[in-house]
Formats: structure tokens, sequence, C-alpha cells
């Protein structure tokens, strides 16, 4: 995922991978917008590693599920960077349901996630803008806690 000073997306920044991924993205020279949707502390932190690194950050906190939101955003990141050339589908649902807790919704969402970004790099790719799906195993972060609180429960 070299992009070096092409204006990139990631969804999801404000913590662990995406974090990770915003600040790779950075040291290699791009500008990094992210989105985030609860942690204003770590999305401060997020923009904070990205400027260090000398690069253009923008935080939105925005809701992949809101359409308006979004639309406006990529809107602003046209005028701001003349577009987005790399996308990072990062961000996921993980909340608990009726039917369904932490990890089966978290996969249910990953794998929506996986077949939106092989449909966009599909469409998109030909135009010179990537796609990328972030579809990692469990992590230690944050967003495993409901689980492993779920697990030690029912142990």
């Amino acid at each position: 995922m070299h992009s070096p000073k092409k204006p990139a997306l990631v969804t999801g920044g404000s913590r662990g991978l995406g974090r990770a991924l915003c600040r790779h993205l950075a040291a290699a020279g791009a500008p990094v917008a992210f989105t985030y949707t609860r942690d204003e502390p770590g999305a401060a932190a997020t923009l904070q590693a990205i400027q260090a690194a000398g690069a253009e950050g923008r935080a939105f906190r925005v809701s992949v599920l809101d359409a308006a939101a979004t639309t406006a955003m990529v809107r602003e990141l046209e005028e701001a960077w003349g577009g987005i050339d790399v996308l990072v589908n990062n961000a996921s649902v993980s909340q608990n349901l009726p039917l369904f807790r932490g990890q089966a919704v978290y996969a249910a969402t990953k794998g929506g996630l996986e077949s939106f970004t092989r449909a966009l790099a599909a469409e998109y790719g030909r135009k010179g803008i990537r796609a990328h799906c972030v579809r990692p195993g469990p992590i230690e972060t944050r967003m495993l806690e409901p689980s492993r609180r779920l697990a030690r429960t029912r142990c």
C-alpha cells in the first residue's frame, strides 16, 4: 500500500489498526483523511500522528452508514485535494444486535465490506483509484473486549 503524495481516506482511523494505517500512509508522504464515530481523543491522537509525520491530515466524525455526511466529506476532500486516490475500508460494525453478538456481527460486516471493496476496485481501478479492504482476524484492541467479556461469562 505504497502511495506517496496520493490523497488517502481511511475509514475507522481513530485507533488500533486504522490509526496504524493512517500513520503508514502519512509516513509515505500521502495526505490522509480518516473517519471516526465516537473516539474524539483517539481521533485527535491520530491527527497528531499524521501531522507529526509531516503530512496533511483531516479527521471526519462520520459514520460510513450516513450517506449524506459521507457525500459531504468526499466533496470537501475533492475540493481540498482534488479527490481521493486511495481508499482503505477499515471501519466495520461490531455492536451487539438482538440475535447476534460481537464477532458474528463484525465478521458479517467485514464480509460485506470485502465484496463492496472488490466492486469498487473493479469499477474505479481503471481510473487510477485504489481500493483496499482491511480484514484481519482478531487483533488485541479495545474492539475485542466485549467478545472477551462474553467468553469469560460463558466459561
